[in-house]
């Protein structure tokens, strides 16, 4: 519509998407800290991952087995 006006933009955004080499989000505990629980990664899937941290993080806590700690965890 105004092809002889120069527009500079005040600001600028942009988004960036990362993901494990798995597509896996990282869930669990880590020697490093051992009193920390960690949920890192979410992304498209974050509503699915977020109810397994949930209940994987709670059966840590707990001391319960969870059959997904495996597949979560930091080290794999």
């Amino acid at each position: 519509m105004f092809p002889n006006l120069e527009f500079e933009p005040a600001f600028a955004w942009s988004g960036s998407f990362g993901e494990s080499a798995d597509g896996l989000d990282y869930i669990g505990q880590t020697p490093d800290w051992p009193r920390s629980y960690f949920a890192v990664g979410y992304g498209g899937n974050g509503i699915t991952f977020s109810q397994i941290a949930a209940r994987l993080l709670t059966d840590l806590w707990l001391r319960r087995p969870n059959a997904d700690a495996d597949v979560f965890r930091l080290d794999r």
